[in-house]
C-alpha cells in the first residue's frame, strides 16, 4: 500500500527521497502491526522459602518432678534416649539409679542433646525451627542452632518456675508471633495436662483449618 501511494507521487521528486519516506512509513505501520499483536516478555521467578516449626517445651514446676522407670523396658528406652546406655545387655544398677534422680526436665534436656539422635538437628535440616518456653505463656529462646543451644541449655530444674501449663494458649501465642508465615506444624513437649486457658484441642482444630 505504501509503495502504491508514493509510486503515484508526482514524477518530479526524487527516487531516493521516495524510498527513503516509504521505507519510514513502513517501519512505523509494522510497529504499529507488532503492538497490536500484543506482544508480552514474560518473566517467572521462583523463590524457595523453608516453612517454620514451632518447638515450645514446658518449663512448669511440674517439670522438676521424677517419674521413675520400674519396667525393665522402661528402663532401657529411658536410659537410650537420654544416651545413659545403649547397649543390648540389661540396664545395670547404676544406671537405673542414675536415671531415678533424672527429672522430667532432665530427660528432656539429655534427650534433645542426645547427638545419637540428633532430634533437633534434623528438623533444622529442612525448617526453620523457632524455639519457645512456656508455662502461663509462650517465651521466645531463639531460632535454630543458637536457639536450640540456649533452649537445652535453660532446660534446667531452677528455670521450670511456671505455676500453671497454658498449652492451647501458648501454641496460640508462639503462632501468632509468626503470623504471615507458613507454619508447618506445631511441638509440644510438656508433661501435663493444661489447667489454663484455652483448651488445646480447640486451638489444634483453628490450626488445621490454616
Amino acid at each position: 500500500l505504501v509503495w502504491l501511494v508514493y509510486r503515484r507521487e508526482r514524477g518530479d521528486v526524487p527516487s531516493a527521497a521516495k524510498w527513503i519516506l516509504a521505507g519510514v512509513r513502513t517501519l512505523i505501520l509494522l510497529l504499529v502491526f507488532a503492538m497490536l499483536c500484543g506482544p508480552m516478555l514474560t518473566l517467572e521467578i521462583v523463590k524457595f522459602n523453608r516453612a517454620y516449626l514451632l518447638v515450645l517445651v514446658d518449663d512448669s514446676l511440674s517439670m522438676r518432678r521424677s517419674d521413675p522407670p520400674t519396667r525393665a523396658d522402661e528402663q532401657a528406652k529411658l536410659a537410650d534416649v537420654t544416651d545413659l546406655w545403649s547397649k543390648e545387655e540389661p540396664v545395670p544398677d547404676h544406671i537405673k539409679a542414675q536415671l531415678a534422680k533424672l527429672s522430667r526436665i532432665d530427660i528432656v534436656r539429655k534427650s534433645l542433646e542426645n547427638p545419637r539422635l540428633g532430634v533437633l538437628k534434623k528438623l533444622e535440616d529442612k525448617l526453620n525451627v523457632a524455639y519457645f518456653t512456656f508455662s502461663k505463656g509462650a517465651r521466645t529462646v531463639g531460632m535454630n542452632a543458637e536457639g536450640q543451644k540456649k533452649l537445652v541449655t535453660d532446660a534446667t530444674n531452677e528455670n521450670a518456675l511456671g505455676t500453671e501449663t497454658a498449652i492451647g494458649e501458648s501454641i496460640k501465642q508462639a503462632r501468632s508471633m509468626y503470623k504471615g508465615l507458613f507454619v508447618a506444624g506445631v511441638v509440644v513437649i510438656s508433661d501435663g495436662r493444661n489447667n489454663l486457658g484455652i483448651d488445646p484441642a480447640t486451638v489444634a482444630k483453628e490450626l488445621k483449618q490454616q
